[in-house]
């Protein structure tokens, strides 16, 4: 089975999602890297999504602050945008969790958990999945 086909099994399962450079045993509660200006965003948490987009972002753009500040903003819906900022895109890891310890958060795409969780299963992700995902695009920083 493709990863992506696998990923929406998942979230047709009621799982959710949580994007990683890293494969984990054990997802541990952590301050969001996208620093949103919403508070309720930005709290020592494990964030997971039921949005697969979201979740490969996380998974396959490295946040590099090496070489400058780095950056990392989501917008949009249909399509959803991506643009990174010292962001290089490389393979990762999508963790798939039981939505038991999360809150949904305002009705959205995120969900927060205050307890550390074990995902199910993870599936390695490389960064050509995300030119197969609908209503999805990546542009250059020099467009913000």
């Amino acid at each position: 089975m493709q990863p992506l086909e696998k990923l929406a099994r998942y979230l047709a399962q009621g799982y959710v999602l949580h994007g990683s450079k890293s494969r984990l045993e054990i997802l541990k509660p952590h301050l969001a890297e996208n620093l949103s200006d919403r508070p309720e965003l930005n709290r020592l948490a494990v964030y997971a999504t039921n949005d697969v987009r979201i979740a490969l972002i996380f998974a396959t753009m490295k946040l590099d602050p090496a070489n400058g500040s780095a950056s990392l903003r989501i917008w949009g819906d249909k399509p959803l945008i991506a643009q990174g900022s010292n962001a290089p895109i490389t393979s990762g890891f999508v963790h798939i969790v039981s939505r038991v310890h999360f809150k949904q958060i305002n009705n959205g795409s995120t969900f927060t958990s205050s307890v550390p969780v074990v995902p199910i299963d993870m599936v390695e992700v490389e960064p050509s999945i995300l030119e197969n995902l609908e209503q999805f695009k990546i542009v250059p920083s020099t467009h913000y």
